[in-house]
């Protein structure tokens, strides 16, 4: 998973679940870490802002078991490192890990909980990213619906004189003149808000759709109208 807590930030997660090895199914060591390292380098290759979780099933804490030292020895091997160090099992074993580049990671606090349903603990993860700063611009437009044509027409016609011998630019420069008076420049500044994917040309049609019956149920308040209302709000809300 991909997501981009600021405009400059990109952060790559990785969820690894590796089974636990049983008598009908055998998770063989060497072929889980080959493919655990075509992986990391697969995502070394091209960012350090990446970020490793899941339960590996390994006792990462065990001084004994092979398969943890050679699961120690890929991390080390790619620079980088466990972040949890407290027993995440019922069992008092490490086997869930989060793991991260030993330098240019994001991570600020890991916290384990072992008060849990499950037996195994809730690890929560602090990461170091503040809030983008919201984008603001300024937009120059005039009231166009708030223009009476005829009067402008007419403003239009006293203002010009001889059309026969008008310039072009005689008269875009009386036309100019006229229309800020009936509908002057005003600027305004304005947020920008983020795209959200999901908000497409469906999505704002059917709420245009919905706004339409609103507005003509609460001016006519009837039964054929509410209907319709109920069926554009079970489109969109």
């Amino acid at each position: 998973m991909t997501f981009a807590p600021t405009s400059t930030t990109t952060q790559h997660l990785m969820c690894v679940y590796r089974p636990p090895s049983s008598e009908k199914k055998r998770v063989l060591t060497f072929v889980f870490l080959s493919e655990m390292q075509d992986l990391i380098g697969q995502f070394k290759s091209k960012t350090l802002n990446f970020m490793i979780i899941g339960d590996f099933n390994y006792h990462f804490d065990s001084n004994i078991s092979a398969d943890a030292a050679k699961a120690r020895d890929l991390l080390a091997e790619n620079d980088l490192q466990p972040l949890v160090n407290f027993p995440t099992h019922r069992a008092q074993h490490l086997i869930d890990w989060v793991i991260a580049p030993k330098s240019g990671n994001s991570i600020k606090l890991i916290d384990v909980t072992t008060k849990s349903v499950s037996d195994q603990a809730i690890i929560t993860i602090d990461m170091a990213f503040s809030k983008p700063s919201k984008l603001v611009k300024t937009v120059t437009s005039r009231r166009r619906k708030a223009i009476d044509l005829d009067q402008i027409k007419s403003d239009v016609r006293s203002a010009l004189p001889d059309p026969n011998s008008i310039t072009l630019e005689t008269f875009n420069s009386m036309f100019r003149y006229v229309l800020d008076v009936h509908a002057p420049l005003t600027t305004r500044t304005l947020t920008e808000r983020p795209i959200s994917p999901w908000f497409c040309l469906i999505i704002i049609k059917a709420k245009q759709i919905r706004r339409r019956a609103e507005r003509r149920l609460n001016k006519t308040k009837l039964t054929a109208h509410a209907e319709i209302y109920k069926a554009a709000r079970n489109e969109v809300t």
